[in-house]
């Protein structure tokens, strides 16, 4: 870089191995405009100072007129606090491209944090919130309940002010009467088939609860109308509660469907057993959300929002070699750290001691975690297979030294460090990763 009065020169050159250098891959090879676009900060454009860094926002008049080789020449002008134009030339001082103006932006390295995905994972996750104090109710719409006067649906009238609202046995009967109210409430207590097994009461309650879904839809009268499928304890809000329904936790899944098939024909409300919930069940109906759920009188709404990623992770071992393991096998909740002492102990005939860099992860552990296969005499738990950097070799290895590279297959392969026997190692290819590697 060099400066001339108020103008800044640069050149870059690309090294030979460069893909697209000068084979007629790129008229202006990106790499050559990126590198000499750093003599704006090195040549002082742009005050860099206070962890604040800049970035190329926006580029005006921007104009090619020749091809350009691995070689490139700029010459850098200001035009503004955080703007600059550019003139591109080739290695013989012809031009090539012009840039009228382009403008830098400040950015935080939280910002270049988040950009890259790094300690800022764009990971979500659905969460129940509560319901804002200042949400506006609608005004309470004629509604009805599908469900039996003296069967569970009785507890909808306490409290409020429900001795007016119709009750109908079915959908059918809804209809004969030639009423249209705007919400249907269907409980699903009074349809869930009493005295049989879980799983056919389940498969019943599904099958019904399409038939009236269908039925809905099909008829003309209740176009204006909303059926609204409530539920007693059939999904878990993060409170604490118990989930009991499981018809109802199948049936949510169900209705999902047909909300994003009709959207504003359906509704979800799930409810639990605290009186003040179902005094409070009929204001539901003047809350327009498609999903909702009554707790201590309490209503919270599903949303999205960020993943509370520290909970996820296991805490860190205790002192001594560890690796990752799930000593009660069945759910892959169960991850935890186990010792494995021979990791650390010393080497016998043909082992190699490795620092693992990456595990490959194999269906064989997740069967092994859930429980699906017994334990062999060779098998030391999860992680079967691996990357990474020799720490030590036994006396009579002659092939690995300290330092190498190496994948393959060995035991424990979930831990920093882990021993295995030489002749399952084989160097990483050039140019491999160890993630690749381990994963082969």
């Amino acid at each position: 870089v060099w400066r001339h009065g108020d103008d800044l020169f640069a050149t870059a050159t690309l090294p030979a191995s460069a893909e697209g250098a000068s084979d007629g891959g790129f008229a202006l090879h990106p790499a050559l405009i990126d590198s000499v676009l750093h003599a704006v900060v090195a040549g002082g454009f742009i005050d860099v100072q206070g962890g604040q860094g800049w970035m190329p926002f926006s580029w005006t008049g921007v104009e090619r007129t020749g091809e350009c080789g691995s070689t490139v020449r700029v010459r850098i002008s200001r035009t503004g606090d955080t703007a600059v134009s550019v003139v591109v030339a080739d290695e013989h001082g012809r031009e090539v491209a012009r840039v009228g103006a382009l403008t830098f932006r400040p950015a935080s390295a939280g910002q270049l944090r988040a950009a890259r995905g790094g300690q800022q994972q764009s990971l979500y996750e659905p969460a129940w919130r509560p319901v804002g104090q200042n949400v506006p109710f609608a005004r309470r719409a004629p509604w009805a309940v599908i469900g039996a006067k003296d069967g569970p649906a009785s507890r909808l009238l306490h409290g409020t002010g429900g001795g007016s609202v119709p009750f109908h046995a079915s959908l059918d009967d809804l209809v004969l009467t030639g009423e249209a109210p705007r919400h249907i409430v269907l409980s699903l207590d009074d349809v869930v088939p009493a005295g049989t097994g879980l799983l056919a009461a389940v498969g019943g309650t599904d099958t019904h609860v399409l038939g009236v879904v269908q039925r809905f839809l099909t008829e003309e009268p209740l176009a204006g109308s909303t059926l609204v499928v409530l539920t007693r304890l059939a999904v878990d809000t993060g409170g604490g509660e118990r989930v009991e329904s499981l018809p109802g936790a199948s049936v949510w899944g169900l209705i999902r469907s047909a909300q994003t098939e009709h959207p504003g024909r359906f509704r979800l409300v799930d409810i639990d057993d605290e009186e003040a919930s179902w005094v409070r069940l009929s204001d539901v109906l003047g809350l327009e959300e498609d999903q909702m759920a009554l707790r201590g009188g309490a209503y919270v709404v599903p949303r999205v929002t960020a993943a509370r990623l520290p909970d996820y992770l296991v805490e860190p071992p205790a002192a001594g070699a560890h690796r990752l393991g799930i000593p009660d096998k069945g759910t892959l909740e169960n991850l935890t750290w186990v010792p494995c002492p021979e990791a650390e102990a010393p080497l016998t005939s043909g082992q190699v001691r490795i620092a693992v860099h990456a595990a490959g992860l194999n269906f064989r552990d997740v069967t092994i975690a859930l429980g699906l296969v017994e334990r062999t005499a060779i098998d030391a738990g999860l992680g079967s297979e691996g990357a990474g950097t020799v720490l030590e070799v036994a006396d009579d290895v002659t092939g690995l030294v300290p330092g190498d590279r190496v994948t393959g297959i060995f035991c424990g392969a979930f831990g920093p460090v882990a021993v295995a026997d030489h002749r399952l190692r084989v160097p990483v290819p050039v140019g491999w990763s160890h993630a690749g590697a381990a994963s082969v």
